[in-house]
């Protein structure tokens, strides 16, 4: 991917929402929701079925069968659907991990105004007061920290394409 000074200020202001579905993310991989067998078996034994030997429970032999396959197949799905969440985890932590060492590099006055307005989004008159300086410097200390994200997102870029020639 070509980074420019807009693609960089996108991924600036998505911070925080990815910051938020990392935590999404990491809920339902603590908290997985999946059927239990016996909540299967409850559900599919509601009401009588004409197949099969039905046992003392009321569950006929074709139903046990049906149970074993979407057994198999929920327990299938439900680990590609946590494959598919840590998948998804590993990325927006990775891209965060990044952002936020890049803006680590920064100059000091650079790494705080981004971090204040971008990270921690704040408003440009908390920012003001914070730093005690006016909101043009504040813009043009901002404009030069993109930029230098901007040389640093490239610089890694040129690396990686270099390599793979």
């Amino acid at each position: 991917m070509n980074y420019d000074k807009e693609s960089v200020t996108k991924l600036l202001q998505s911070y925080r929402s990815k910051k938020r579905m990392i935590k999404q993310l990491t809920f339902e991989l603590q908290n997985p929701s999946q059927i239990s067998a016996s909540e299967l078996l409850r559900a599919m034994s509601i009401g009588g079925s004409g197949y099969g030997t039905v046992h003392s429970g009321g569950v006929s032999d074709k139903t046990m069968s049906v149970v074993a396959h979407y057994s198999e197949t929920a327990d299938r799905l439900n680990f590609e659907t946590l494959e598919d969440i840590r998948r998804e985890l590993r990325a927006l932590v990775n891209e965060t991990e990044k952002l936020e060492l890049y803006v680590n590099l920064l100059d000091e006055r650079q790494a705080r105004i981004i971090q204040l307005q971008y990270l921690e989004g704040k408003s440009w008159n908390e920012i003001e007061k914070e730093l005690n300086l006016s909101r043009s410097s504040i813009a043009d200390i901002r404009r030069a920290g993109i930029d230098e994200l901007v040389a640093m997102y490239g610089y890694i870029t040129d690396v990686i394409k270099t390599k793979s020639e």
